[in-house]
């Protein structure tokens, strides 16, 4: 099937896919979705199979790699990730990009453990990360600046802001109110923090 339009290919199925759009771009406009089921069957399927693979060799060599300990453990590490990820979607499905997100992570990490107490540096976090998106969102709409480039610029201003208000140095002697986000725990869950 060709183009729809510039944006989706559409198969014969009816389905419309930017993978198969990714496709017909590399090898020419011509389309058949009946050699292709397989192709994107594969592509479909090839990361959760591997990572279930990679489950069941790293548990297979460690007893410990399936312990509750564990689990909970990487649930933790990957938290703070998996949520950034979700905002990070969100910038990519629109064809944009947002390089910022790591260094705002830190600024607001940063903000967050001065010794405002919690309410307000959990306020003031989020007021920067807002005032930071915001920034972002205005340079690449009014100005038409590519999200690569505005973003990149946010990374060295946030980064360099975290460092300056830390000195370089590691944040230490925090309140007990603020040391259980990430390392205490709800129950038998942990709590998940940076």
């Amino acid at each position: 099937a060709p183009f729809a339009g510039c944006d989706l290919v559409v198969a014969a199925d009816g389905v419309r896919s930017p993978l198969r759009m990714a496709h017909a771009a590399a090898f020419g406009s011509s389309f058949s979705p009946t050699a292709s089921k397989y192709v994107w069957f594969g592509a479909d399927v090839a990361l959760p199979v591997f990572i279930l693979l990679m489950g069941l060799v790293f548990g297979s060599l460690n007893a410990n790699f399936y312990s509750w300990t564990n689990l909970t453990n990487v649930a933790r590490q990957s938290s703070v990730l998996a949520l950034l990820s979700i905002g990070q979607t969100f910038a990519i499905v629109s064809g944009g990009i947002d390089l910022s997100v790591g260094s705002l992570l830190a600024l607001v990490s940063v903000l967050g453990a001065m010794p405002l107490g919690l309410a307000p540096g959990i306020v003031g976090g989020v007021a920067v990360a807002t005032l930071a998106g915001a920034v972002n969102g205005a340079l690449i709409a009014r100005t038409r600046i590519p999200p690569f480039i505005v973003t990149l610029g946010m990374l060295s201003l946030a980064r360099g802001t975290a460092f300056t208000v830390t000195g370089g140095m590691p944040v230490v002697g925090l309140p007990p109110a603020i040391q259980v986000i990430g390392a205490g725990s709800l129950g038998p869950l942990p709590v998940p923090g940076a």
